[in-house]
């Protein structure tokens, strides 16, 4: 399933407070929340924080991630491997077309 950048926008990722980006500073990526056998495509920005996308991850999915204690919170990519958290942009991971950005509840 595709996603819009104007549908993740509905379910959060324009909370961030962060004005969307031109095309060419997006990528297509695959979300997957392991505990709820989602697995989604969606178009975000790569100028973003991890912190950013896991607090708009956490609203949209309903992860109930504790994000009041950001530190703690963290996704996990393949393509390329990565632990993401903190004030990194993504673009800094490396993050790319068909990267795959993991919630794993622990």
């Amino acid at each position: 399933k595709y996603v819009k950048a104007s549908k993740i926008n509905r379910f959060g990722l324009d909370r961030i407070g962060r004005c969307w980006v031109t095309v060419n500073n997006k990528v297509i990526i695959q979300f997957i929340n392991e505990g709820a056998k989602q697995n989604v495509e969606l178009e975000i920005p790569i100028n973003i924080t991890a912190n950013d996308l896991i607090i708009a991850l956490n609203e949209a999915f309903n992860l109930e991630m504790d994000v009041d204690n950001i530190f703690n919170c963290y996704l996990i990519a393949e393509n390329p491997i990565a632990f993401l958290h903190g004030n990194k942009e993504l673009s800094e991971y490396g993050i790319r077309n068909g990267t795959k950005i993991i919630f794993k509840r622990s």
